[in-house]
């Protein structure tokens, strides 16, 4: 891949070989090249990825573009023709914007293509020209391909009007729709009601699926077009599922046009989203494919979104009929990437509608998180245990990986931990204190990862803030844990949440007298300020960007402290001076916008009402304002930008 400036010149020059099959032979190697290109970015974001990637290849449009154009124009073979255009509708996935220039040319040969008679010969160029034409319009954008859109919309509506029998033909007619909504937005709607008959039947198709016990025998003879999967199902075992890959390509395909036709015409899809959460219920549970299932699951979280966004009363209704479902598909489910998406959409369901979490069903969802988790990290200790034993490295990447997806799913549990403590902590907030506070516990040893670290402190962030009425009995193991990370480990999330939980204990000690008796509180703020002054002084965070959210937070907690501890006779009196200089030196603040337009609001308020802090530290009020003109618009709420302009 890293060599691709010497290799592809080279195959573009044999685009203009005498020789059909050399061409063929080129046009197939630059498909598979551009069609797995996109796998080598490692990025986190895959926005990121694929415009990286777009930015490496881009500046080969005119190559391919053109001698691919003048394949299809000019050579007599139509296997030649059809190479050109798989290997353009390769290049567009990838290119986005940079084939701009060339979208007047592309679309003529396109439709060229497109106007060949139906003929048995013919389809296959007619179905890549299509991909080819939809995927242009994805990439360049609705401006550019505003003169060409209607002409596609029509040619597609015409396929769907006169008949797609579920064959490969139809499924490029379905997915062109999906690029042509995810070109045209809303301007696409008039199309809907010709697709979404089609999309809706085939994604509720019922598919002829043969379950059979596993019996261990590897060698069945395999059938043309018949797959054969093994599934876990909990309690029974492993069980074999025989089906016909296109009657599940089928339903796949539709299930992914109509989730992307969801997140692009968002609220516009609501007179469907009965229909569709009816089926989706159904594809959770559908086990011979983990992409229908997780789709079947972000389809519901999409559709509460939206809901939420909109405030409509139907979000409440959703919520309340896909909660037991996606509690007992999360209950069958293994793969790790189904289970993040089910947590993502039960979390939705609660801060939907917070009353699905009744004490009845709040056992309930105690026991599956329960199992879950305690499930996730055996499986957790056991690939750590393996990778300390493996010596190939390749196995070591690999388990390494299946550890990293192990601990994203740990991390959607504990988000969904978060969620049921900020929504319904009256009923959870006991059961979390008495059930799920000694598997956190377990995360608070020394010995304890820094991620497991980082979801201890993040879970008790959301205890300590939303549920603080069940927190005293905690707040020994709570404080002497937080403490010890801050003094002995250096990862940034790890600070950084460790840092807002002192804050939120902080504020809590200081509201909850109750809480206050269960520790010595004004021992607490003395190491609190110790560990926050501690960070801002170490010299090897300064200038380090990885750390800005880590240092915004420490500089909230000790803004906090400030407030409540730093009276004359409060328990940080004697160190307000030195700690309210660490706030001023460290303003203004980066990283984490929330913390920080707090930080500056506060300070900003210290200068305005004239604090008596401020005398301890010579030119305080002027510092602060002059630091705080520079600071990033974002991290500034509208009353202090308002304040400022006026100082």
């Amino acid at each position: 891949m890293e060599r691709h400036a010497n290799i592809l010149p080279v195959v573009f020059e044999c685009l203009r070989d005498p020789v059909p099959r050399v061409v063929y032979t080129a046009c197939t190697l630059i498909d598979t090249f551009f069609d797995h290109c996109k796998l080598d970015e490692e990025d986190d974001d895959d926005d990121i990825a694929e415009q990286k990637v777009s930015e490496r290849f881009g500046p080969y449009a005119e190559a391919v573009c053109a001698q691919c154009v003048e394949i299809i124009e000019n050579s007599p073979y139509s296997f030649v023709r059809s190479s050109a255009l798989s290997a353009l509708s390769s290049y567009l996935f990838i290119a986005r914007t940079f084939v701009s220039p060339y979208t007047d040319r592309l679309v003529h040969v396109f439709q060229s293509v497109l106007t060949l008679p139906d003929s048995q010969e013919t389809m296959p160029m007619k179905n890549k020209a299509l991909q080819c034409v939809t995927l242009l319009a994805t990439a360049v954008g609705k401006d550019t391909f505003a003169p060409y859109a209607r002409d596609v919309c029509e040619y597609l509506k015409h396929r769907c009007e006169v008949g797609l029998k579920p064959d490969e033909d139809s499924r490029y007619v379905l997915r062109g729709f999906a690029c042509m909504v995810d070109c045209l937005g809303e301007d696409s709607l008039s199309y809907l009601s010709v697709v979404m008959p089609i999309l809706m039947k085939r994604m509720g198709e019922q598919c002829d699926v043969v379950i059979m016990p596993d019996l261990g025998d590897d060698n069945e003879p395999e059938e043309e077009g018949v797959e054969t999967v093994r599934y876990k199902v909990p309690g029974v075992g492993t069980k074999i599922a025989r089906f016909h890959t296109g009657q599940i390509e089928d339903k796949e395909i539709a299930t992914n046009v109509i989730f992307n036709c969801i997140c692009k015409l968002r609220a516009a899809m609501a007179p469907y989203f009965l229909d569709i959460a009816k089926t989706a219920f159904e594809l959770l549970s559908f086990m011979v494919n983990e992409s229908i299932r997780e789709t079947g699951a972000l389809i519901l979280k999409e559709m509460l979104d939206i809901y939420a966004e909109f405030r409509a009363p139907e979000g409440q209704e959703l919520a309340y009929a896909a909660f037991q479902p996606l509690l007992k598909a999360l209950s069958e489910e293994d793969v790790s990437s189904v289970m993040d998406c089910l947590m993502e959409a039960i979390s939705f369901c609660v801060s939907v509608n917070p009353t699905v979490i009744s004490p009845d069903s709040c056992n309930l969802v105690a026991d599956k998180l329960l199992a879950t988790i305690k499930a996730l990290i055996s499986r957790k200790t056991k690939i750590s245990h393996n990778i300390t034993q493996e010596k190939d490295e390749d196995e070591v990447d690999a388990l390494e990986l299946e550890r990293e997806d192990v601990e994203s799913t740990i991390e959607a549990v504990s988000d969904v931990i978060g969620t049921l403590l900020e929504h319904a902590a009256p009923v959870f907030g006991s059961v979390f204190a008495t059930r799920f506070f000694p598997i956190v516990a377990a995360w608070l040893q020394p010995t304890a990862d820094d991620f497991s670290a980082t979801r201890a402190f993040s879970i008790l962030c959301s205890f300590v803030e939303f549920a603080p009425s069940f927190v005293s009995p905690t707040l020994p193991t709570i404080c002497g844990a937080v403490f010890g990370f801050t003094a002995s480990r250096t990862d940034a999330s790890v600070l950084q949440s460790a840092f807002y939980l002192i804050n939120t204990l902080i504020q809590l000690m200081a509201k909850e007298p109750s809480a206050a008796a269960m520790v010595d509180a004004s021992e607490f703020a003395r190491h609190a300020e110790g560990a926050l002054t501690a960070y801002l002084s170490e010299p090897s965070i300064r200038g380090d960007p990885s750390y800005d959210d880590c240092t915004c937070n420490a500089v909230s907690a000790l803004v906090t402290l400030l407030v409540h501890c730093a009276a004359p006779g409060g328990p940080t009196s004697t160190t307000a001076a030195a700690d309210l200089t660490a706030v001023i030196k460290a303003l203004p603040v980066l990283g984490d916008s929330i913390e920080a337009r707090k930080v500056h609001y506060t300070v900003l308020g210290w200068v305005v009402n004239q604090n008596p802090l401020l005398q301890l530290v010579p030119n305080a009020q002027q510092t602060i304002v002059q630091k705080l003109k520079t600071a990033l618009p974002e991290d500034l709420n509208d009353e202090t930008k308002q304040q400022l302009s006026v100082m």
